[in-house]
């Protein structure tokens, strides 16, 4: 059976009046295409009487009133002609098409000069009276983005295909519209040519991916699609920009001067002609988003964001931009957010880091916009170029909290969040240690703990630690991080083969500690200690020890850490360490030096004197607490050991020592008494360190059986023993 399509509108069957804004405004555009397409085309197929019957909203009588007037003009037998293209009643309008093509081109000429006066009146009838909510919407778009009309009328229409069916079956499913072949009619729908047609959809609508093109069609972005049907909802899903959430952390929780806060919310709130852009940069995680989204709400101002682009597209972020400061920059303005906008900002580096070249004059038009409000946040500064910089009105670096602050930043945030009683400061610290996070995470896990209904110590303390858990796993890939080292909880001063005095050693270690805490103190003061000695006589574990008695947080580079295979790179990664230990008031250990700072009298190659140069400048330069450790003080020269003003060195242990760190590593292992043969026994024993201890306690640490005081005393004298083997070794014949 053939199909039939019946002359029955899917919409708009209703009289003008009872039309809404956007609908009426809908119809008046789509009217007014179709009358260019019929009086130009001539058009007369079932798709466009389909088309203009929806438009008209008078279902089949309308058809019948044009074809009642083309018959007076004509004489053809109008009666005829409907009688057979009825189906149950109704007009088909394929059978009522082929019908009216049969007769004479008379006829044919007064139905279409039928529609199209129909058409006129309708559209006439339909010209809003004012601007609805869509037609603001779309000339808001035009003013933003500085569209041409043509460009404006063609992101309609696109839309329009998108959001009404009617519009979509006629114009892209028939026409073609939307693709290059149907170019001739797209342009007469719009009241153009052809040639403007190409420009339109090659020129700013493409370039800031307000329209897509896909193997030869054209459509509207997700975004726009949201942009067009409502410009000012707050917030747009999946669109341009959208209201920032308010902050829960305050502003004094960042570690910034409270007299440059005052200073960047006064720029903020000041009603001026002039642009407003601030610079946050630093290290990820040091608190730069939070800290700007509270700063837009502390501005009074409406504050928004531009969200990074799914796709890393800075053509998006862009739009998104223009979009904020254009579509809402009304009345007092807004604060615009620019998170990670590192590769809007970097335009030196975008090519050969992204593929892309970034619009360097789009950039600095955005930056000299008057009322202009933007708060950009990036990690990297290293690619802004001059003429940028310049431009911000202010700039802010974020350094990586140091431990001390990360312990004022938990009791503060403990203390808002009203749980502050459920941890001592022995436990803070312990959290600070364990967790390096932004304020912004601890702040989240903190307030979903306290706000259990039934609080209580260990509830809070194991919420904290689970929540603090995830994120770390999540930010590293979904695995547990490495912990940073600490010093070992059986570690101890007593005992140690050291000479010179520890003790004295401590106290000038915290009258440096003092000079270093007076950022105002003019002087280049250097603290560079070498601690050499055999292996595992605790080198390493003092220089841990010193960090934990000066609340300082402990940097630990080797050489592995530090040398690389590319030539250059040994230099950077070398000057990265000193410079993040000084930011971070860190002790720097630098491990088996040795390998770094070798007699240059030997070196063959010219890096090779190159990154030990760099090394030796930084120790002279370096603002902070240096330890070197060596097992080999004789591979140094004179030249590097001048750098160090404390030269320690590490023995193995005395029979004291030995017996020390046996009661505090491995007597408990073995419980009971240590009669005084098996302590003669220990006693005697030679070139032990205190790493022989840990190696013998690791040993038994999960055995099923305790182990016998002379079991563990034989382990000691076979770890003494393999040294003794391996001095006796010599290299040759």
């Amino acid at each position: 059976m053939r199909y039939h399509r019946n002359i029955t509108p899917p919409a708009n069957t209703r009289r003008i009046g009872d039309l809404g804004s956007d609908e009426r405004f809908v119809v008046h555009r789509v009217g007014t295409a179709l009358l260019r397409l019929v009086d130009r085309f001539g058009l007369l197929d079932e798709e466009t009487l389909n088309a203009v019957v929806w438009v008209l909203g008078g279902g089949g009588g309308t058809v019948e009133k044009i074809l009642v007037e083309a018959g007076r003009s004509t004489g053809f037998d109008v009666e005829a002609v409907l009688e057979g293209s009825r189906w149950k009643g109704r007009l088909d309008a394929g059978e009522l098409v082929e019908r009216v093509s049969n007769e004479s081109p008379s006829v044919r000429k007064a139905v279409l000069a039928g529609i199209t006066a129909h058409l006129a009146r309708r559209v006439e009838a339909l010209r809003p009276r004012s601007p609805s909510k869509m037609e603001r919407s779309l000339e808001s778009v035009q003013r933003a983005f500085e569209l041409t009309d043509t460009e404006r009328e063609l992101l309609l229409l696109l839309f329009l295909c998108v959001c009404w069916g009617p519009v979509e079956t006629y114009f892209e499913d028939h026409l073609g519209c939307t693709c290059l072949a149907g170019w001739r009619y797209l342009a007469t729908a719009l009241g153009t040519t052809p040639h403007e047609v190409a420009r339109a959809a090659s020129g700013t609508l493409v370039r800031m991916e307000i329209i897509d093109v896909h193997g030869g069609r054209l459509s509207v972005s997700d975004a726009y699609q949201a942009i067009l049907r409502d410009p000012l909802r707050d917030p747009l899903p999946d669109g341009l920009y959208r209201a920032i959430p308010r902050e829960s952390l305050p502003l004094d929780a960042h570690e910034v001067s409270p007299d440059v806060v005052r200073h960047i919310v006064k720029l903020l709130k000041a009603r001026k002609r002039t642009p407003t852009h601030l610079l946050l940069y630093g290290q990820a995680g040091a608190g730069k988003t939070s800290f700007a989204r509270r700063l837009a709400h502390e501005s009074g101002l409406p504050p928004l964001e531009v969200p990074p682009d799914d796709h890393d597209r800075t053509t998006v972020r862009r739009a998104g931009i223009v979009a904020c400061l254009r579509l809402k920059n009304e009345g007092n303005g807004v604060v615009v957010v620019v998170d990670e906008a590192d590769a809007l900002l970097n335009t030196q580096t975008s090519w050969w880091s992204r593929g892309e070249s970034q619009d360097k004059a789009w950039l600095n038009d955005v930056l000299e916009q008057p009322d202009s409000r933007v708060i950009w946040v990036t990690n990297s500064i290293d690619g802004i170029e001059e003429s940028v910089m310049r431009r911000f009105t202010f700039s802010l670096r974020f350094e990586p909290f140091t431990k001390r602050q990360r312990v004022q930043l938990w009791d503060r945030v403990l203390r808002r969040r009203r749980v502050r009683r459920f941890f001592s400061a022995s436990e803070i610290a312990a959290l600070a240690a364990r967790y390096d996070v932004s304020a912004g995470a601890i702040d989240l896990a903190v307030r979903e703990a306290a706000s259990g209904a039934k609080r209580s110590k260990a509830g809070v303390h194991r919420a904290v630690a689970l929540a603090l858990d995830a994120h770390e796993a999540l930010r590293h890939g979904g695995r547990a991080p490495v912990r940073k080292e600490r010093v070992d909880p059986d570690y101890s001063l007593e005992g140690l083969n050291i000479e010179g005095d520890v003790g004295a050693l401590m106290k000038r270690l915290r009258a440096f500690d003092r000079y270093l805490r007076r950022p105002d103190d003019p002087r280049r003061l250097c603290m560079n200690l070498l601690f050499h000695g055999p292996p595992g006589t605790g080198k390493s574990e003092l220089a841990r020890h010193i960090a934990e008695r000066l609340d300082r947080e402990l940097i630990v580079k080797r050489a592995s850490d530090l040398l690389s295979p590319w030539v250059g790179e040994t230099e950077q990664s070398i000057a990265a360490a000193f410079r993040n230990a000084e930011r971070g008031d860190a002790v720097l250990v630098i491990d088996e030096i040795d390998s770094l700072l070798y007699d240059r009298a030997g070196a063959v190659r010219s890096w090779e004197v190159s990154f030990v140069n760099e090394l030796l400048a930084q120790m002279e330069r370096f603002r902070g607490i240096l330890v070197a450790t060596t097992n080999r003080l004789d591979a140094l020269d004179e030249a590097s050991l001048r750098r160090f003003g404390e030269k320690i060195g590490f023995g193995f242990l005395t029979p004291d020592g030995t017996e020390v760190f046996y009661r505090k590593m491995l007597s408990s292992l073995a419980g009971g008494r240590l009669d005084d043969a098996s302590r003669n026994r220990l006693r005697s024993l030679t070139n032990l360190a205190p790493g022989d201890f840990k190696v013998v306690r690791d040993r038994h640490a999960m055995s099923e059986s305790k182990p016998s005081h002379a079991t563990l005393i034989g382990d000691l004298e076979a770890e003494a023993a393999v040294k003794q083997i391996g001095k006796s070794r010599r290299v040759g014949f």
